[in-house]
C-alpha cells in the first residue's frame, strides 16, 4: 500500500478506508477512484480481485462478509454500501 496514503484507519470514514482498499487492489491511486466506477470495465477488476478486496474489508473492519455479497461488488459506491451494511448490522448486535 502507498504509504503516503495510509492515515490512521480509526480517523478515516467507511468511504475513505474502503476507497483506499479498492486503490490498494487495483493499484491506483485513491483520489483517481470514482465512485461510480465501475469494478470490472473501469478498474479491470476479475473474481480474484474482488475476493482480495472482501478480505481486506474484514480485516479493516473487523466484520464477516459472506462471499454472497460479492454479487453486490458492481461499483465502488455498492462496496461502500455493503460496509456501511455489516457494520450497523454490527452494532444493532
Amino acid at each position: 500500500m502507498n504509504s503516503t496514503l495510509k492515515v490512521e484507519s480509526s480517523a478515516l470514514s467507511i468511504e475513505q478506508r474502503v476507497v483506499n482498499i479498492v486503490a490498494e487492489v487495483v493499484e491506483r491511486p485513491a483520489a483517481q477512484l470514482d465512485l461510480d466506477a465501475h469494478l470490472v470495465t473501469d478498474l479491470g477488476l476479475d473474481s480474484l480481485l474482488a475476493l482480495e478486496i472482501l478480505a481486506l474489508m474484514e480485516k479493516e473492519f473487523k466484520v464477516e462478509i459472506p462471499e454472497e455479497e460479492l454479487e453486490k461488488f458492481v461499483r465502488i459506491r455498492q462496496i461502500i454500501e455493503v460496509a456501511e451494511r455489516r457494520l450497523a448490522g454490527q452494532a444493532a448486535e
